[in-house]
């Protein structure tokens, strides 16, 4: 964080395991751990070239959490090493992304409209969104998606897997 300027939050995730401690992005690319409970927070390091504005912390592996940004990454990152364990470069700028319930899948979503979601244990390779069915129109039939298929015209500003792994939402 650069001295004397105050950093736009862009994103923030909280752990599983400890509700006081989280994560969070800046418009700077810059990722610092907070403590809420003691107030504390710790400058982890500057992450991208482009606003980072996807992060979200691993549900069954500790320490693991994932950042996307607009520089068309999506990264894994290893807590205590501060360093990314994978990266992925994608094809557009990402703007959020959510780790299934078993911590198997990434799913990334653009600022353009553009979905995909990775296996995690596959060097964050594409995987078939068959098993992920997405409504696509509101009141419509459900339609699966092919890996970094088009959704919407918008960006895909937030989503979520259902608890059970089985359904992923996407808000635009």
């Amino acid at each position: 964080v650069t001295a004397g300027q105050s950093p736009l939050v862009r994103s923030i995730a909280c752990t599983d395991d400890d509700a006081t401690k989280c994560t969070v992005g800046t418009d700077g690319c810059d990722l610092i751990a907070c403590d809420l409970a003691s107030g504390a927070s710790t400058l982890m390091c500057a992450s991208h070239s482009g606003e980072l504005w996807g992060l979200a912390h691993s549900p069954s592996t500790p320490g693991l959490f994932a950042t996307a940004s607009y520089d068309r990454m999506v990264r894994l990152w290893n807590a205590e090493t501060r360093r990314p364990c994978q990266v992925r470069n994608l094809l557009w700028p990402a703007q959020c992304c959510a780790f299934s319930p078993n911590g198997k899948h990434l799913a990334v979503g653009s600022a353009e409209g553009e979905l995909l979601v990775v296996d995690i244990d596959a060097n964050m390779a594409d995987v078939s969104l068959e098993e992920f069915p997405v409504e696509q129109n509101p009141g419509g039939p459900p339609g699966s998606v092919g890996g970094g298929r088009k959704l919407r015209k918008e960006q895909l500003s937030d989503m979520k897997f259902s608890p059970d792994g089985a359904f992923l939402a996407v808000a635009s």
